[in-house]
């Protein structure tokens, strides 16, 4: 993975603070950010946009199957494990056990007041340390699969639900969509193109009824 995109991953992970996990807005099923001074909010695919997005990711699996060049990422992986003794599985389950970790820390956060400077502290401390490992597996993780077929899906289908529900504050509490359509995103290589997936995933993980 090249130095830009180890920064871009980076930078996301200092922006999902505190806000982030607010539990109101989790509640309402949209996450609120702010990048270079304008607010932003992912909101919750509806139903009619995830069937959008799964049509387009069963026309993708057709489409890369017919294609030379591209395995599975089952292939892919015992590749990896019998070539070069990388171990995918295993560093996809201590990606899940960071992921839950840092989430408990942030509802740990939440909890507390101004007054607990202490505690604060020792929890953005701890954040952070299980942050530079959570980058660290993601990063050994992308660039290890990046060539496997599911993983080129995986990437157009978020994509596609990004610019769909990625929406712009105008004025009060009026919303606009960024992206007019899916190729406006795709040649967007701003710092709000590679924040916004990644809340929209995160929006994705943490949804609540």
């Amino acid at each position: 993975m090249e130095p830009k995109q180890i920064e871009k991953i980076k930078e996301l992970m200092d922006q999902i603070d505190l806000n982030s996990f607010n539990q109101s807005l989790i509640k309402d099923n949209k996450i609120v950010f702010i990048v270079e001074d304008r607010i932003y909010r992912c909101v919750m695919p509806s139903q009619k946009i995830l069937a959008m997005a799964e049509e387009l990711e069963n026309r993708l699996k057709i489409e890369f199957l017919q294609k030379d060049g591209y395995v599975t990422r089952k292939k892919l992986k015992e590749i990896l494990k019998e070539k070069q003794g990388v171990d995918i599985d295993a560093l996809e389950k201590e990606k899940e056990n960071l992921q839950s970790k840092l989430k408990d820390v942030y509802l740990d956060l939440a909890i507390l007041t101004t007054s607990d400077e202490e505690q604060i502290n020792e929890l953005k401390n701890k954040k952070k340390k299980i942050e530079e490992d959570f980058t660290r597996v993601i990063i050994d993780i992308v660039d290890y699969m990046k060539p496997c077929i599911e993983e080129q899906i995986r990437k157009k289908y978020y994509e596609y639900l990004t610019h769909l529900c990625t929406e712009k504050n105008v004025q009060g509490e009026e919303w606009k969509r960024v992206w007019d359509n899916l190729g406006e995103y795709e040649n967007d290589n701003s710092k709000l193109a590679h924040t916004a997936v990644g809340f929209l995933q995160t929006l994705l993980l943490n949804v609540r009824d």
